[in-house]
């Protein structure tokens, strides 16, 4: 069995995007991307570099077959994805017109929403260093949360870093339960931790993210990413904190960004990289990645983000 450097878990989320402009109630033309956050994560890490595995549950329908010719072309190893015959693969409509733009989850009962405890093999993790979780992992159901926590409880024991994207969403469970399942989860077993301002309020009831990152960084945090959006992110560590502005692109996307950015930030605790460098590194793959419709069409590869890095040096 092939054991890879970084494993995540969660869920395959099929986008279905509307093309003409209009609204879900009144579009008639769509295009279909390929996302999900924790799949958005193995992709990108694995286009910086990584040897990265992914365990789910797809299901056995077109759209699960197209996340495995996915994975296969990008190298994610698949051997704890299973295909499960009586649900779904999960997916979202989204469509924008002038004023509005919708967005629809249809995801209760999907295959990976039945994720459970036993479907976490320990021995996957045995040559692992990273073990990579979302926010949404733990919310899509109850069960799937005991499987995320059964993952952690093994990393934890062989004494992999595990990162943590809080990635909040009001769709999949109340504010009550995700915050406390977040603190709960960054507590007891985060080393890596991404959030946006906004979440690391919500988890704290501070109005400026900054006076929430010590009382992560005291917990045993080594590594918190404030992800600003167009105003870049904000790296914290106990002994230093870097502010960097984000880098400048034509923006089609901003979906899976964040997922793209916490994937370089993985890279960069996994190649040693300083703080100043891990936060332009970080900015750039996600700032390249909102150049297409879609998740992963626009991931950057590593020799793009490496040539880019090295012009802005030169």
């Amino acid at each position: 069995m092939h054991v890879p450097e970084v494993v995540s878990i969660g869920e395959p989320l099929v986008g279905i995007y509307g093309k003409s402009g209009k609204g879900l109630k009144d579009e008639t033309a769509f295009r279909r991307v390929l996302g999900g956050d924790t799949s958005n994560f193995v992709l990108a890490l694995s286009k910086l570099g990584h040897s990265t595995g992914y365990i789910t549950k797809i299901g056995a329908d077109p759209f699960g077959q197209a996340y495995r010719e996915l994975w296969a072309a990008e190298n994610v190893d698949t051997t704890m994805v299973a295909v499960d015959p009586l649900h779904p693969t999960g997916l979202y409509l989204t469509a924008a017109a002038d004023t509005t733009h919708d967005f629809i989850y249809y995801r209760r009962n999907s295959a990976a929403s039945s994720l459970n405890s036993g479907d976490i093999y320990e021995g996957y993790f045995q040559k692992a260093r990273v073990l990579h979780v979302s926010g949404i992992s733990q919310g899509i159901s109850p069960s799937a949360r005991d499987a995320v926590y059964t993952a952690l409880g093994f990393a934890k024991s062989r004494g992999l870093e595990i990162s943590y994207d809080f990635n909040y969403r009001p769709a999949l469970w109340d504010q009550k339960q995700a915050r406390e399942t977040a603190l709960d989860t960054i507590r007891k077993f985060v080393t890596i931790l991404c959030l946006t301002r906004e979440e690391a309020s919500l988890l704290s009831s501070e109005d400026d993210y900054r006076k929430a990152v010590p009382r992560f960084l005291s917990w045993g945090v080594s590594l918190v990413a404030v992800k600003l959006g167009a105003a870049g992110c904000h790296l914290f560590t106990e002994k230093e904190n870097i502010l960097t502005p984000a880098y400048p692109v034509s923006i089609v996307d901003t979906v899976g960004a964040g997922d793209a950015f916490a994937a370089a930030i993985v890279c960069a605790v996994l190649e040693g990289m300083e703080i100043e460098e891990a936060a332009r590194f970080a900015n750039l793959v996600a700032a390249l990645t909102c150049r297409g419709i879609g998740p992963v069409q626009t991931q950057p590869r590593r020799k793009e983000v490496d040539g880019l890095l090295k012009q802005n040096r030169e």
